[in-house]
């Protein structure tokens, strides 16, 4: 089932639960050993069952924010997502920023890199 993770959540650590619509639990998980080109922080939906299911690496996006909020960007299912958060405020937010194509996730890591595009 795919969730919709486009809301507001409140925040607990590392625990985002979103209140609104249907209920969704997250959790931002962290690598103890990255890997290659893989983020440190990565979403994980934690299901009533119990269950965690991975749901997309988290890249730092613009973090020169003030002390405690953070940014990161996502792609879940075809959809880029930016997720905000508020340590201060105890707040998190995930809003959609695109879909695959021209202003895929990887475009955009890929730009913010300096990275040039060539057509194929």
């Amino acid at each position: 089932m795919k969730a919709n993770l486009k809301g507001e959540y409140q925040i607990n650590n590392s625990r985002l639960l979103k209140s609104e619509g249907t209920p969704l639990r997250l959790v931002i998980g962290t690598r103890k050993k990255p890997i290659g080109k893989k983020p440190l922080h990565f979403i994980l939906e934690h299901q009533e069952s119990g269950k965690y299911i991975f749901l997309s690496s988290l890249f730092p996006y613009n973090n020169e924010a003030k002390k405690g909020q953070e940014s990161y960007s996502m792609d879940y299912e075809g959809v880029n997502y930016l997720l905000s958060i508020d340590r201060n405020a105890n707040k998190a937010e995930i809003e959609v920023i695109g879909n695959k194509g021209e202003n895929s996730l990887s475009s955009i890591i890929n730009s913010e890199l300096g990275a040039k595009k060539y057509p194929i």
